[in-house]
């Protein structure tokens, strides 16, 4: 049987947080951190990867 899963991303002015959400809509994973506005946006850009891959490295699934 295979699970479905969906990687959240939020971009903000602050802070980027991203979330591994199961099928029925619960966070099972997430992190948070500052949004590089001084690195412009290819350092954005870098940062959601940072966040997708902090996500996935705190998953046991």
């Amino acid at each position: 049987m295979f699970a479905t899963y969906a990687l959240g991303i939020d971009v903000g002015g602050s802070k980027i947080s991203a979330g591994l959400i199961d099928a029925k809509g619960r966070v099972l994973r997430d992190v948070t951190i500052s949004t590089p506005l001084d690195k412009g946006p290819f350092g954005i850009v870098d940062a959601l990867v940072h966040a997708g891959k902090e996500v996935d490295r705190k998953s046991v699934v």
